[in-house]
């Protein structure tokens, strides 16, 4: 029982410690001092690639169709969606 005391004893002794002190190169901490002003802006970055489409992206997830059939998934998801909602609405106001 003893030792369960003094390890919790230290834990909190560190936690505070951490907690307390500003973070030393960047690393953990969470100091409570002010923030400084913001800095001037940094030089525009390059353009990235372009990214997937949401449709290629569903197509990636293993789905198969055209775009039209991405599109009736979605409306399918929300009519789902939707009916789940109104199924929880009846059933909370017969409550």
């Amino acid at each position: 029982m003893i030792k369960l005391i003094l390890l919790l004893f230290f834990i909190n002794i560190f936690a505070d410690d951490y907690i307390n002190y500003p973070p030393i190169n960047g690393g953990g901490g969470g100091g409570t001092g002010t923030e400084g002003p913001m800095g001037p802006p940094g030089p525009k970055g390059d353009t990235g690639d372009p990214g997937m489409s949401a449709y290629e992206v569903w197509l990636s997830e293993g789905n198969v169709g055209t775009e039209d059939d991405y599109l009736a998934s979605i409306e399918a998801i929300q009519a789902h969606k939707e009916q789940l909602e109104h199924k929880g609405h009846q059933e909370i106001q017969e409550l």
